[in-house]
């Protein structure tokens, strides 16, 4: 028993320190032609969802889940459950999206996940990110910090909004720790179950 509660906790551990990971997103990723996974463009009009299934070439419905504005409020379903910090503002070009959710919340459900980054007057206007098909990311999970570096900068533009698109109903989910709780509860209970027989 001593064994199994020495594992338990060690696994809890490991979990904590590996889980609470960041994702870099910058502009080369795209221009640097290490794509794919990104797509950017000049066109002055904000891409919308549908624009983006175009633009992107995909055959399902994507949902605007969260947006930010610069300066302005969020929106979106789940805008209850993640945050935008713009690092220097005002005019940033740094920003990090974080998920402020507890165990058993709402995150945005994925594989389907772009990330739309808008300026509006510079060029490239915009970027879209494939969160699960970036060059040199691991498949973005949904929680993991989003940090967005060096955007139109030092061309003087700066972030003007940022939002996440998703192609599935965003739905709670229980989270990795929930479930290794599960597993140790009955894992307890088999044992005890054991011993009285």
């Amino acid at each position: 028993m001593k064994n199994i509660l020495i594992a338990t906790i060690f696994s809890f551990i490991c979990l904590y320190a590996i889980g609470a990971q960041a994702l870099l997103i910058t502009p080369s990723l795209c221009t640097d032609g290490t794509g794919p996974g990104c797509w950017y463009g000049d066109d002055p009009v904000n891409p919308k969802a549908d624009d983006i299934e175009a633009i992107v070439g995909i055959g399902f419905d994507l949902v605007e889940v969260y947006k930010d504005n610069e300066g302005g409020v969020e929106e979106g379903p789940l805008q209850a459950y993640y945050n935008t910090e713009y690092l220097d503002s005002p005019d940033p070009s740094n920003a990090d999206i974080t998920y402020t959710g507890d165990s058993g919340d709402p995150s945005i459900s994925c594989p389907e996940c772009f990330l739309l980054v808008k300026d509006g007057n510079n060029d490239p206007r915009w970027y879209i990110f494939d969160l699960t098909s970036l060059a040199g990311l691991v498949d973005w999970n949904g929680t993991d910090t989003l940090e967005l570096r060096d955007f139109w900068f030092p061309g003087g533009g700066s972030i003007s909004h940022i939002a996440l698109y998703s192609g599935a109903n965003p739905i709670p989910e229980p989270t990795t720790m929930a479930l290794l709780g599960a597993g140790l509860a009955g894992l307890i209970g088999l044992r005890g179950r054991r011993r009285n027989k």
